[in-house]
């Protein structure tokens, strides 16, 4: 079990032993508990630590345990008015001395464990100027921040670093130019990567830290401006250097599992509901077009696996031609129904059934046919990165007016900001945004 289920398996038992000795309001400390834990894993506040040090989160810490307790406070009074509600708030008060005293002992537990090699993430880092060099040093000296450098990789091994510099890279591993990053991770084990000082452009930045957390890695990134750059919550050290954390593909963990689950209730629920609308378009493209109420077709998928797209047909004929023709606006044959189908987004309603199988979610990025997803690689590197989460029925791209002939560019930064600032939440406000725009298509 990882360190962050300790944290939250500490939290929860000290936030809910007051519970024990005040029974008066045993089931409201209960579901204090209970809140504060989401609440504090909301604001990551589970995420380790390089220094663990609990004065360092304490004031964030302290102040959402505070937030639950009002929440449940309010609503305590709200439900018995005229009861004395002095038990609960001493249980409250309690409940955050216990949980500080508990954050505090944690913090010492992992420091402790770190510092005798029980914990050691096996790390690289990326670059070789003397950037790289002072944190090899650091990792390779001290143990307190649980890294153990396994090598480096740069495009330059034999870099000078500057006489004045006390250090340099000989005697740690070089492991290969960055472009073999994916397979040095695979190969070495590696969970953590740190990209110091490379002269990476923009873009090869950007690739570099979308594979490092695509293999599930966590990823430490040396700011520009380092020197000057203000602290905030993303922020830590290694030794004198600050580094920004970016957390784990969002397909990874109990969260991902969560919108899984989520995914099958609005799927499952959606076809219940939605029967009537789907015998309806059923039977409207029968009578209009005849014979072949599905519409099949092969879409790249996640980690750019193949699979059967469903639709309403809205066409006179599906030829091998249409695998590789854009579809247009005003194409001569689409049908009258099939039109009104496009038009409000009905036609992709059998994709629900996608979802159900696991083919598809609900939010994330449209699936396209493989002889676009290659052209539109070959044209847009950062294309390639939408596929590493499955394809969405709908998704934050459309719902910002990029449906259909639209700049794939635009496409896929709006598709790779949703995959890396992926939220339950986030989805919530894409489904809204996409119902709204059905029930205005129909309105028009």
């Amino acid at each position: 079990m990882s360190s962050t289920y300790w944290m939250i398996l500490l939290d929860l038992t000290c936030l809910a032993l007051p519970a024990i000795w005040i029974s008066d309001h045993r089931n409201a400390l209960l579901v204090e508990a209970m809140l504060a834990v989401l609440i504090l894993r909301a604001g990551d506040l589970y995420r380790p630590r390089l220094q663990a040090f609990a004065l360092d989160e304490l004031p964030s810490y302290i102040g959402r345990i505070v937030v639950a307790g009002g929440i449940v406070s309010t609503f305590s009074a709200l439900r018995h008015q005229g009861a004395s509600l002095v038990g609960l708030l001493d249980g409250s008060a309690e409940a955050l001395l216990l949980a500080c005293g508990g954050r505090i002992l944690g913090n010492f537990a992992i420091r402790w464990a770190r510092a005798h090699g029980l914990v050691a993430h096996s790390t690289l880092v990326v670059g070789s100027g003397p950037l790289a060099a002072r944190l090899a040093r650091t990792l390779s000296t001290t143990r307190r921040y649980g890294l153990h450098l396994v090598g480096y990789l740069a495009n330059d091994p034999l870099l000078e670093v500057p006489v004045e510099d006390s250090t340099d890279l000989t005697g740690v591993p070089y492991l290969g130019v960055v472009s073999s990053l994916p397979g040095v991770i695979s190969s070495t084990g590696a969970e953590v990567v740190l990209i110091a000082d490379g002269g990476f452009s923009e873009q090869n930045l950007t690739a570099l830290a979308r594979t490092a957390i695509g293999s599930q890695c966590d990823l430490f990134l040396v700011p520009r401006l380092h020197e000057v750059a203000r602290q905030n919550p993303a922020t830590e050290l290694i030794g004198a250097v600050p580094v920004v954390r970016f957390g784990h593909s969002p397909r990874y963990g109990m969260s991902w599992k969560c919108k899984r689950a989520f995914d099958l209730c609005v799927a499952t629920a959606g076809l219940v509901l939605l029967a009537p609308v789907l015998v309806a378009c059923a039977v409207a493209t029968r009578l209009d077009s005849g014979p072949g109420i599905l519409f099949r077709q092969t879409r790249v998928g996640r980690d750019g696996r193949y699979f059967e797209i469903l639709k309403f047909r809205t066409m006179t004929a599906s030829t091998e031609e249409a695998d590789t023709t854009w579809n247009i606006r005003h194409d001569m044959r689409v049908t009258r129904v099939g039109r009104f189908l496009r038009k409000t987004s009905l036609d992709e309603l059998p994709q629900l059934w996608n979802i159900v199988r696991g083919d598809m979610t609900v939010v994330g990025p449209r699936p396209e046919r493989p002889f676009f997803v290659e052209k539109f690689t070959a044209e847009e590197p950062v294309y390639a990165f939408r596929h590493r989460v499955p394809s969405g029925l709908t998704g934050l791209a459309q719902v910002n007016g990029l449906r259909g002939d639209t700049s794939v560019a635009e496409r896929s930064q709006f598709d790779n900001f949703y995959i890396e600032n992926w939220s339950l939440w986030l989805d919530l406000k894409v489904i809204f945004r996409t119902v709204i725009e059905v029930l205005g298509a129909r309105g028009g």
